[in-house]
Order: C-alpha cells, then sequence, then structure tokens
C-alpha cells in the first residue's frame, strides 16, 4: 500500500493478506469441525471480523492520510460472511471511531452482486424470485435510511461474479438509481454477456472452477448422463459452470472487432478465450449506435453542462442551490428537491421564481424543512 499510495495507483488488497495476519496472530491450532462427513468446511468464523480488523484498517487509513493528504483516495473493501446489520456498520459508518477504515466501505455481502452467487457452484442453477431480489436490495439501502449513518454500494456485476445482462437496460435502470456509491464493471456497459454453453470445460481457468470440476469427476466418475430428466453429475457440474463461475466476468474487454476483440496484440494470446460474440458486441461498434448497451448507459446519468443543483443538509432543514451557468433559459425539476415539506427563498437574482426553469445565468437558495 505504500508504494501504491505514494504513486496514485489502483491496487487490490486482498482479503486473504488479513486473514493470514489474522490466522498468525490469534487463531487456534485446532478447532471442530461442523460435520466431519461434509469435504469442504465452513471457516468463516476463523478468518472474518477478526478481533484486530480495527488494527489493521487504521493502518490502511494512516497510509492513506500520509499520502494522499487531499483526500483524493478511498479504501474500498469487501464484507464476505457478515450478515447482521450492526456488524457491517462498524466498517461503513460515518461516525465511525478514527481508529477504523477511511472514507467509503463496500459491503459486497449486502450489496445486489454476490446474492445469486449463494450456496457456491454445488446449488446451481438456482432459480431465484423477484422477491429474493427486492430484499436484498432493501438491506443495501438500510444501511443509508438516515438511522444507520451508513453507506454502502450499487453493484451488479463484478470480477468474481457471471454476467447479468439478459436485460442490460433494464438492470442499467435498477442499479443506477440505487443509493451508494455505483460501481459499473468492465464490459457491463456494452452488454457482455457468460460464455457460450457450448464451450468446452478446459475453458474454465479459475481455479474455483478448475477444483469444482475436478472434485465432482474424481467422485462421480463417468456419470455424465444426458437425460433431461435426470442429468449426470458432470453434466449438472458444466451447467453450475456455465451459470455461474467467475470466469464469465474475466473474458477479455471487447474492444472492436479486431482480432482478440482488440484486447491485445493479434500475435499475442490472452489469459482466456474471447467471448464468440466479440464482432457484434464491442465498444467500438455500440459508440456509433443509438440504441446500444453503450450509449443507454450514457443516457441514464448524462452530464448537466449548464445547471448545477446541490443541498447541504442540517439537522432539521437544507440548503437547496440552484445555479445556471448559461445564458438562456434551462428546464430543471426543483420541486423534487422539496417533497412537500415547507420551504422559504433565501436567495434570488430575479423577482420571477419558476420551479421549472433557470433563467440565464441565474441562482437561488432555497431553505426547505427536513
Amino acid at each position: 500500500m505504500e508504494f501504491w499510495a505514494a504513486e496514485g495507483h489502483h491496487r487490490r488488497v486482498p482479503r486473504r493478506h488479513g486473514e493470514h495476519v489474522q490466522q498468525a496472530a490469534q487463531l487456534p491450532r485446532t478447532r471442530r469441525c461442523a460435520t466431519l462427513a461434509n469435504r469442504d468446511q465452513p471457516a468463516a468464523d476463523r478468518f472474518c471480523n477478526g478481533g484486530r480488523m480495527p488494527e489493521f484498517l487504521a493502518e490502511m487509513t494512516a497510509i492513506l492520510r500520509k499520502h494522499r493528504p487531499a483526500g483524493d483516495a478511498i479504501t474500498v473493501g469487501e464484507l464476505p460472511n457478515t450478515p447482521h446489520l450492526p456488524d457491517v456498520l462498524q466498517y461503513c459508518m460515518s461516525a465511525r471511531p478514527p481508529r477504523t477504515s477511511s472514507a467509503w466501505c463496500s459491503s459486497s455481502t449486502w450489496s445486489t452482486a454476490t446474492w445469486a452467487r449463494t450456496g457456491g457452484l454445488t446449488r446451481c442453477p438456482r432459480t431465484w424470485t423477484l422477491s429474493d431480489l427486492r430484499a436484498r436490495v432493501g438491506a443495501t439501502q438500510t444501511l443509508m435510511d438516515g438511522t444507520s449513518d451508513g453507506w454502502s454500494t450499487a453493484v451488479l456485476e463484478n470480477h468474481d461474479q457471471a454476467r447479468c445482462a439478459e436485460s442490460a437496460k433494464m438492470l442499467a435502470i435498477l442499479v443506477a438509481r440505487l443509493s451508494g456509491t455505483l460501481f459499473l464493471y468492465q464490459g457491463q456497459e456494452i452488454g457482455m454477456v457468460n460464455a457460450p454453453p457450448a464451450w468446452d470445460v478446459a475453458e474454465y481457468k479459475d481455479v474455483d472452477s478448475v477444483n469444482y470440476y475436478r472434485y465432482v469427476r474424481e467422485t462421480a466418475g463417468d456419470d455424465d448422463d444426458d437425460d433431461d430428466e435426470n442429468p449426470g453429475a458432470l453434466r449438472r457440474a458444466r451447467a453450475a459452470l456455465n451459470y455461474l463461475a467467475r470466469d464469465h466476468a474475466r473474458l477479455p474487454m471487447q474492444w472492436n472487432a479486431l482480432p482478440h476483440a482488440g484486447f491485445t496484440d493479434p500475435r499475442a494470446t490472452p489469459w482466456m478465450r474471447v467471448h464468440d460474440n466479440y464482432p457484434t458486441v464491442n465498444v467500438k461498434r455500440q459508440a456509433s449506435e443509438d440504441g446500444s448497451g453503450l450509449n443507454f448507459w450514457r443516457g441514464v446519468d448524462p452530464p448537466n453542462e449548464a445547471v448545477f443543483v446541490f443541498e447541504k443538509m442540517g439537522r432539521s432543514e437544507k440548503l437547496v442551490v440552484a445555479l445556471s451557468f448559461i445564458g438562456e433559459l434551462q428546464p430543471v425539476a426543483l420541486e423534487g428537491q422539496f417533497h412537500e415539506k415547507a420551504r422559504k427563498t433565501l436567495v434570488k437574482d430575479y423577482e420571477e421564481e419558476r420551479l421549472d426553469a433557470l433563467q440565464p445565468c441565474e441562482g437561488r437558495i432555497y431553505m426547505v424543512e427536513v
């Protein structure tokens, strides 16, 4: 972190680094397994939310403050196996003690990203309901409901999740209008999808995928029955990989229709095979198509180069500041800032006061009850 913070570049610090430090410092050498017959044993209590987390987070905070005193760096982390709101808030509440992590902390378990992966490869394909999604989204939003004093993220895809782009535009509207810091994963903006089902298992490179399929093959042998009513173990394993493997999010980014989708030199070999649809699904092509996923994302929150509206919150009141930076009438929607609450105009430079428009280079300040 010292190196990357000083250089100003991004670094993803794996959670396991902290886990190993905790294990070496405080964990017992032995533990009782939940069920001895199970190959995989739950171990979250061995490495998640350890007693030294405040110490490690404080160290990270000190490094950021040392090298980025202007505050132009943030920490973002994942909180797997942290299902309870009080525990989550210890990482992401704004009023936390100085010893904890600085800036915002993303809870991936509490975000919309990982709800579909619950149970891992052994439990999918699995049918989820809209009620499941609604409950998960609702949980993330409670972090910022005015009483929790927390912050979260709006995430649908990341490097550890399969793609979800069958309804890319509708999902863009969903995630872009949630509260929290929006994360848009590479390829999500053009609607990249999972690898085709026809791909051989050898195309899957993630260690989780490789180990899972090897384990199924070793325990089930050649059980590869193609019966749709009672598919064999290997067929179910391939379906699981095609449905939810991490590999789908790690296919090379599709920039154009050149070899390897423009991801690397045509003479090189990328770490993974490029998706077969890259000649038609790529950034260059979508940039010039009005109805493309890329341009849809651009329209979800287009930049406003004429009007600047912001709020300053107090305990029982807020200021709404509306400014026009252009010399012509500009449409606005100030009524939505008031939510039918009592308001008082503190400053205005035109006699006419429309809530649906600002006059050329007009500025106003409102005091609004909250």
